[in-house]
């Protein structure tokens, strides 16, 4: 089955940082030089954008961040944890954890 928002080690490479970040894309690439690991896979970066979207968050985070001075510290920690509250609060779409369960019944 091709998917989505799933990207197995074996389909991945240091050129995948922007896809994956950096731990996936590093066990992509261990897994292309032979290296052993654990077979696995990886949820991409789309699952979050498709996630976002889909849950109509994106407004509330970008009013949590707009007046944010990157330089203040505690306040940037205090709207770190407001989006990741928010964040939290969502469900997953069943289109996207019905990917995941499937990829993870396929890796089992």
């Amino acid at each position: 089955m091709a998917y989505k928002f799933i990207k197995w080690f074996e389909e991945l490479s240091k050129e995948d940082v922007p896809l994956v970040g950096g731990k996936g894309a590093n066990l992509g690439e261990m897994t292309q030089l032979g290296l052993p690991g654990p077979p696995g896979f990886v949820v991409g970066a789309e699952a979050y954008w498709e996630f976002i979207k889909h849950t109509k968050i994106k407004t509330k985070i970008f009013s949590i961040l707009k007046d944010i001075d990157v330089e203040n510290t505690p306040q940037l920690q205090r709207a770190a944890e407001q989006v990741q509250r928010l964040i939290i609060a969502q469900s997953v779409p069943e289109f996207i954890s019905k990917e995941i369960k499937k990829a993870y019944t396929e890796l089992c």
